[in-house]
């Protein structure tokens, strides 16, 4: 029984590595099959972002410096999952544009948040300001160069996918051929 399971979990990192340098390659390949993904996964984070920023908002409305951020935040964060769910088409060619405009009101909102962490006295608050800043332009930027966002987007991830496909093939090839030849199966 411990053999087929290691048999098992080497198998499984082949496998993964496989899958991972297809869908990298599909991701370069065709664009398109990454922006409907994005739609989708970036419809959950949205969802989930809103509803987040509500029960903050809830909680937590009698001493932030200004909770209606949150709020405003989470509403419209909500709104736009729900309409990446339901608009797949639409939201695929708008998704740099959405995202853009997402990342202002967002970088706006954590500059706004990141005054909140200095009144506390929260070290680091500056490193919430820098990244609104960040968020903020890269937003600007998408929407300037919405094309080429999409496009750098999806080979960064295809390239992602095609490296962390390597590094499964390459623990499949370690496994096999260094740690059951010197017994050393702790781990499997």
């Amino acid at each position: 029984m411990v053999k087929g399971m290691r048999l098992i979990n080497r198998s499984m990192w082949l496998i993964m590595g496989i899958l991972f340098v297809l869908a990298g390659v599909l991701s370069i390949w065709n664009p398109d099959f990454v922006m409907v993904s994005l739609v989708f996964l970036a419809g959950c984070i949205f969802l989930i972002s809103g509803v987040s920023n509500i029960l903050f908002y809830l909680s937590a409305n009698s001493y932030v410096f200004a909770p209606s951020w949150f709020l405003a935040d989470g509403i419209i964060s909500v709104l736009l999952g729900i309409f990446l769910f339901f608009h797949h088409e639409a939201a695929t060619t708008a998704l740099s544009y959405l995202i853009g405009m997402w990342l202002i009101f967002i970088g706006v909102s954590n500059l706004i948040k990141s005054f909140d962490l200095c009144q506390f006295r929260v070290s680091g608050w500056f490193l919430v300001t820098l990244a609104g800043i960040l968020e903020a332009g890269l937003g600007f930027l998408s929407l300037w160069h919405p094309f080429v966002a999409m496009l750098a987007a999806s080979s960064m991830i295809g390239y992602c996918f095609i490296v962390q496909g390597i590094i499964f093939i390459l623990l499949w090839w370690f496994v096999l051929r260094y740690i059951d030849k010197n017994s050393m199966s702790i781990f499997y």
